[in-house]
């Protein structure tokens, strides 16, 4: 079966943060909220999120502007594709091919790959979704074991509070067909959970040393209305400065987690990015800031989109009414923005590095509008080579750190500190504005707003 249609111009502007192309989440659906994005974008987006294979006459341009709501595909190509022409095709293994021409269909040559990004903290993987899981959002009165059971699934996991559950099958295929059952049920809903690698420790350094930093904790520390949520990997004690500022950790990790104490982790060098940025804020003073830590990885390579908003729903459980995601790849979830969406409505602060590769590919959570997305740069305020510049980025900030742990000095490099120094920043001047966190954040962007290279 071939399907042929021409679609209509819409009308480009500027890009903002918000943007996304959700494909057929709900019932083969798509939504959409694109306000300038080019025709690669578009294509490489529509390939991640159906599995298609997808040509493109070459030479071939288009900007795209478009909002709409559940839209069959069909549909939804039409508004997306404007005066192009485009194909639908069987293709190997039941996949699809979805064909961009011009003038004639033949000259669709040009491949378009589905590009995977650097993760914010140096990782090495982009949106890899994890095959045989669902995250599947119930209504409370329903059943989660005996739907798990009907679908031939094991909960690995669940936010009871939020109604979502992690739901593991024997193989991929298995998830595609309880995927397919869900559309046709009422009150549930499925949507992807996506690998997010392990971010990379700081490199040691031979010489060098790290400067000592003078904030000393106030006693009224304990119980503070300032504390931070760090979602990462363990953050250590060494019987250093650091240990003063440390909450009680969260575990979200499977097993028992063995941290080497011969190094510091990525979490431990972000918290300690984050109290220099808090000292330089207050000039050296005392502070009740303190920093939960929530360790989202354990010993494993990966976490998942699922396990970060848990992360997220156990430090505001904590107490945390800022929350600090070095971290992050190219898979959105609406379970994860509505987690951070709703936590921003009850005035919770979120910070997000923006990814450590030269490209204007959105990296989540940071592209979430309610999230301070942070890109790296020099003493200079010049963008680092490395960093994302993309139109959801905010703010830019130091991207490198000097860590000192167990005597040794540790260097930490990229957007993952530029994010937790911001939200130190940002903290240390709401607490000298009796905890404004609008004022804190007005700081910020007077001091390190991002204007576009």
């Amino acid at each position: 079966m071939i399907i042929l249609a021409t679609g209509w111009a819409g009308v480009a502007v500027a890009a903002s943060k918000g943007e996304f192309l959700r494909w057929g989440t709900r019932d083969g659906k798509v939504d959409a909220h694109i306000r300038s994005w080019g025709l690669e974008r578009l294509l490489e987006t529509i390939s991640r999120g159906s599995g298609w294979e997808v040509l493109v006459e070459p030479d071939t341009e288009l900007r795209i502007s478009a909002k709409f709501k559940d839209l069959p595909r069909g549909q939804a190509l039409r508004r997306l594709l404007g005066d192009l022409n485009y194909a639908i095709l069987p293709g190997e293994g039941g996949a699809k091919r979805l064909i961009i021409y011009q003038t004639d269909l033949g000259a669709a040559t040009r491949r378009i790959k589905a590009h995977a990004v650097q993760l914010a903290a140096g990782g090495s993987a982009g949106a890899k979704r994890i095959g045989n899981e669902l995250v599947v959002k119930t209504k409370a009165e329903q059943d989660i074991e005996a739907l798990a059971d009907k679908l031939g699934a094991q909960i690995v996991g669940s936010l009871d509070g939020e109604g979502l559950h992690r739901l593991r099958f024997e193989d991929e295929k298995s998830a595609e067909r309880a995927g397919e059952l869900i559309q046709k049920m009422e009150g549930v809903e499925s949507e992807p959970n996506y690998a997010v690698p392990r971010p990379a420790p700081p490199q040691g350094l031979s010489t060098g040393a790290a400067l000592p930093f003078t904030l000393n904790p106030t006693p009224e520390g304990d119980g503070s209305k300032l504390v931070v949520g760090m979602i990462d990997t363990a953050v250590q004690r060494d019987g250093g400065r650091l240990d003063a500022f440390l909450l009680p950790g969260i575990s979200l990790a499977d097993g028992d987690v063995l941290v080497s104490a011969a190094q510091p982790t990525h979490g431990t060098s972000m918290a300690e990015t984050f109290l220099r940025g808090l000292s330089l804020a207050l000039n050296g003073q005392s502070s009740s800031a303190r920093i939960l830590p929530v360790d989202v990885y354990g010993n494993n390579e990966t976490s998942s989109t699922f396990d970060v908003a848990r992360g997220i729903a156990g430090a505001i459980e904590g107490g945390a009414n800022y929350v600090n995601l070095s971290l992050g790849g190219t898979g959105d979830t609406e379970y994860l923005h509505e987690m951070i969406r709703n936590a921003s409505d009850n005035g919770v602060v979120f910070f997000a590095s923006a990814g450590n590769q030269p490209v204007t590919t959105p990296v989540y959570p940071a592209a979430y509008e309610e999230v301070v997305a942070v890109t790296a740069g020099d003493r200079n305020g010049q963008l680092a080579s490395y960093a994302n510049r993309g139109s959801f980025v905010d703010v830019i900030a130091p991207g490198g750190n000097l860590v000192s742990y167990a005597g040794s000095s540790y260097l930490i490099s990229g957007t993952s500190p530029a994010s937790a120094f911001a939200a130190g920043m940002t903290m240390g001047v709401a607490e000298q504005n009796g905890g404004s966190a609008e004022i804190g954040l007005e700081s910020l962007r007077q001091a390190f707003e991002f204007k576009q290279p």
